[in-house]
């Protein structure tokens, strides 16, 4: 497991080091700002209210784990990603 004691890091590099550690697990970004009809599709269809930098994953179309602002820790995002079978 990783440690977060490599200093502060963006939501971006968090995001960025965690899928270099796990590079099968398939990623989307969204940019809310510029996609505002498909970021309130997402959050009504998944039921979970957006923050801002947000990670949300799924398994099989269902949200089975997000996180927002500091809860957003690489050693989060790969415990959770260990939970979740990637199809091949």
């Amino acid at each position: 497991m990783v440690s977060d004691e490599l200093g502060a890091l963006t939501g971006t590099e968090t995001l960025e080091l965690a899928l270099a550690l796990a590079p099968d697990f398939p990623v989307f970004a969204l940019d809310v700002v510029g996609q505002r009809s498909l970021a309130d599709l997402i959050t009504e269809r998944l039921g979970i209210r957006h923050e801002s930098p947000q990670v949300i994953m799924l398994k099989e179309g269902r949200p089975v784990w997000h996180a927002s602002h500091s809860l957003i820790t690489t050693a989060a995002i790969l415990q959770a990603a260990e939970g979740i079978t990637v199809a091949s």
